[in-house]
This record gives structure tokens, sequence and C-alpha cells, in this order.
């Protein structure tokens, strides 16, 4: 069973990269504002030949700055934290749906996927079996967000009306992750996962990100979940055989 996330929690889960973005936002809109605020009355010093305004202009410029960039970054902060948890609550209730073990959450991130086909025939009959969905277009690579548990990873894409399950794969040997190939025309910092469905079929995706350290971490905590796993198989195997043994004695 996975702990409770709070909010400290889910503000940790955030992708270090995601933060430095909100902060450069932040610090941009109270720039904006303060140079805003210096041109209103830099005017109206101008207007009034007043020159005593350009030295409020320039005084209350400084004093703008951190207001507005303190304003945007308590805005931003609470609707990302509660992205963070609409997208765990979603990702978890889809992987309790296909049985997925642990639903521990390690890590949560923005990035695209794209799905490989062997062949055109597998592409078109894919695109048949897909749900009809009118609000968007059908695309070979998606923005989704990435959600990886202990016992699964969990690709979802936001659509109007809430989330849309894109992959969804347990955490196992038999799931195949590797880097491309210098002969595929993919991001070195791409992952390439192989993983037989619920269904039996096996599907083939490419995942990326704009955040580099986040996919360094993902393909680290990836391929270690993947390693637990296999220890974890072979500990219930040698218990099974010792039962076996005794069993005969």
């Amino acid at each position: 069973m996975s702990q409770a996330l709070g909010i400290k929690e889910a503000w940790n889960a955030v992708a270090l990269e995601e933060r430095f973005e909100m902060i450069a936002r932040s610090k941009a809109e109270g720039i904006v504002a303060s140079g805003a605020f210096a041109f209103v009355m830099g005017s109206v010093a101008y207007g009034f030949d007043e020159i005593w305004l350009l030295v409020v202009a320039a005084a209350g410029a400084v004093l703008v700055m951190p207001l507005f960039a303190s304003y945007s970054w308590r805005k931003n902060k609470p609707a990302t934290i509660m992205a963070y948890l609409a997208v765990r609550s979603v990702a978890r209730r889809y992987a309790y749906g296909y049985k997925i073990s642990d639903f521990g959450v390690v890590l949560i991130f923005k990035g695209e996927l794209e799905e490989l086909y062997a062949s055109e025939a597998d592409e078109q009959l894919a695109a048949q079996k897909e749900t009809v969905d009118f609000d968007s277009t059908r695309q070979r690579r998606k923005n989704v967000w990435l959600c990886l548990l202990r016992g699964g990873l969990v690709a979802l894409s936001e659509r109007p009306g809430g989330a849309k399950l894109e992959f969804l794969c347990a955490v196992a040997p038999e799931l195949i992750v590797r880097k491309p190939l210098s002969s595929e025309d993919y991001s070195p910092r791409s992952v390439i996962l192989e993983s037989p469905a619920t269904t039996g079929v096996v599907r083939k995706v490419v995942i990326s990100s704009a955040y580099s350290g986040a996919m360094y971490v993902f393909e680290k905590q990836l391929l270690r979940l993947k390693d637990e796993d296999s220890l974890r198989r072979e500990r219930q195997e040698q218990q099974m055989r010792a039962r076996a043994v005794g069993n005969a004695k």
C-alpha cells in the first residue's frame, strides 16, 4: 500500500526543472509589472511636468516587482500542486483497474509519448480500435503526464472533461527499456519501452520530455524497479522450491 501524498510530498514530486520555470515566470511577471508601473508614472510625470514623480516611479518600480512576483508564485504553486494530486489520483485509479500490485508514487512529470507500430496495417488496426473522441484529433506524438508507480507506469493525456489513458504497463522483467539506436530518429534523451499489454498485444512507445533531469531520474528508477521485481520473483521461486522439498521429505 502507498502512503498518503500530502501537499508537501506533492510539491516535492514536482520536477526540479518545472520549479525553475515557475520561478522564472514569476520573476518575469514581476519585471513586466515593474516596467509598466515605471512607464505609466513616467508618462504622468512628463504630462504634468513634475520631475519628482520620476523618483516615485523608480522607487515604486522596485517595490512593485517583488509584489507581483510573489503574487504570481502564490497563484501558480497551488495550481501545480493540485494538478499533481489529480494526476496521482487518476493514475492510481487506472492502475487499480488494471491490477497493478503496488501504487506507491515514485515520480510524476510532464512528457511526450509516441506509439510505434511494426507496419502501417498495425497502425490502422490500432486506430480502428480506439474510441471516437470528437474533442481532439489523433496524433502520433501526444503531450502526457507520466506517473511512475512502484508497480507500473501510467501515461495520461489531458482533454476537456478529464484525463485519457494513453499507455499503461506493469514494471516487470518482461518490460524492455532501452535508449534509441543511432539509426532511429529520436532524441538521445528519449526512452523506448516495449511491453505486452493486458490484452496480449505488444505495445512499443517512445517517451521523451523537455525536462532532461526528470528523464534521467525516470530511466534510472524504472530500471531499479525492474531489478527489484526480478529479485522478488527469484525469492518467491526459491521459497516455493524450498517448500516443495520440505513437503517431499
